[in-house]
């Protein structure tokens, strides 16, 4: 779906938004989907957001995990959050018709789900997720046949898919072609990593290479930017797919005679029925909105016999509170030990949730202090001046 402009690209999202959703717009943060005036529901926690923010890097959704600039993110991810709008400023509105809910039932493997248990590569944590939420199934699987071809530059790759790129002429952009044949795939990601120079004694961008200079290029950006810088991070992103493979190209705009070598390098193929599996299982289970505003949430929920919690994709936080069927109940950390949950007994359930900084009663406390002072100054005034 295309659009003329952020203006556009709203009106479409508020026609036939059904109420409840996240959307991202590159060029912002993630999910502010407020800033643009419709609904959402933030993946920011104002209390303790660094697991978070760790946590979507590890996934690939973040570009630092120090930011909350989303560059990234899978039909998986998406899927997961319930992005159901990702766009761009300029233009493109992109639909995922695959979007849960932001709470849906699960069985209490979301509990166990650690990161110090997965890998660096984004894939293997995304593959992990989901697992933990739909018995053990597998969305990312690598692709074997690649292939590489090299452009105004000659270029060493190992079999392990690390390599050097080096000696460009005649100041030209020089840079990879990466590919692969694997047929039933529609879609195809790459992770890349940057570590070093060819001396391969530091870690990062080398410091005669800008991480500016070094740029991914792909038609099928999931944001339709098309480019995305490689800084000293490892980056995600959405290969060229068409009748002839996948591809992704990496161009470097150096200085000839710079080396550097990639430290990863891995492609994956997206198992289209795993995710059929996934959004069909957990959407049935699901938490039903019934009210939304910032900081409180209500809906209704069914748990079965064999899903007795329900994950919710809402940053896990102290100020957090959390009512089931009117009773206080436990809020309690789940997958990555960064979104919420609740162990639920089976059966119907009103769910009620609302958000609480700390110190919020003592402002009342402290006004209504100050409310009886004042009154009590007026009428101490009011006698003084009849004594008189």
């Amino acid at each position: 779906m295309i659009t003329e402009g952020m203006r556009s690209a709203t009106d479409v999202i508020l026609n036939e938004g059904d109420g409840f959703y996240r959307a991202n717009i590159s060029g912002g943060d993630i999910n502010q989907g407020a800033v643009y005036g419709f609904n959402g529901v933030s993946l920011f926690s104002s209390e303790n957001y660094g697991d978070l923010l760790f946590t979507m890097f590890r996934l690939g959704d973040c570009v630092t995990p120090f930011s909350f600039s989303q560059t990234g993110g899978t039909d998986l991810s998406d899927m997961i959050f319930g992005v159901k709008y990702r766009g761009n400023i300029g233009s493109d509105l992109r639909v995922n018709e695959r979007a849960l809910p932001i709470g849906y039932a699960v069985t209490e493997d979301i509990f166990r789900l650690k990161i110090e248990d997965t890998g660096i590569d984004p894939f293997e944590v995304q593959n992990a997720f989901a697992s933990a939420l739909c018995d053990n199934t597998v969305v990312y699987e690598s692709l074997n046949d690649i292939s590489y071809q090299t452009y105004n530059n000659s270029c060493v790759i190992n079999d392990d898919g690390t390599g050097i790129m080096e000696n460009l002429l005649n100041d030209e952009p020089g840079g990879i072609i990466i590919g692969s044949k694997d047929e039933g795939y529609q879609h195809a990601y790459a992770f890349v990593a940057l570590i070093s120079s060819q001396e391969g004694d530091s870690v990062g961008i080398i410091e005669d290479t800008p991480g500016g200079d070094i740029i991914l290029c792909s038609d099928n950006d999931r944001c339709g930017a098309g480019m995305r810088n490689l800084t000293s991070d490892p980056a995600v992103m959405e290969m060229e797919s068409d009748e002839e493979g996948h591809r992704l190209r990496i161009i470097d705009y150096d200085e000839p005679g710079i080396a550097f070598s990639f430290a990863k390098l891995c492609l994956y193929g997206q198992n289209e029925a795993s995710l059929d599996r996934i959004y069909s299982e957990l959407n049935t289970d699901k938490l039903s909105m019934e009210a939304m505003k910032p900081g409180f949430l209500r809906g209704k929920i069914d748990i079965p016999d064999e899903k007795t919690v329900l994950f919710l994709t809402v940053p896990y936080d102290r100020c957090w509170k959390a009512w089931v069927d009117g009773q206080p109940a436990e809020i309690k950390s789940a997958a990555f030990d960064s979104f919420c949950a609740l162990s639920l007994p089976v059966g119907s359930h009103e769910i009620e949730m609302k958000y609480e900084p700390p110190g919020v009663w003592l402002k009342w406390v402290f006004f209504v202090t100050g409310i009886v002072i004042w009154t009590c100054m007026i009428m101490r005034g009011e006698r003084n001046a009849e004594n008189r």
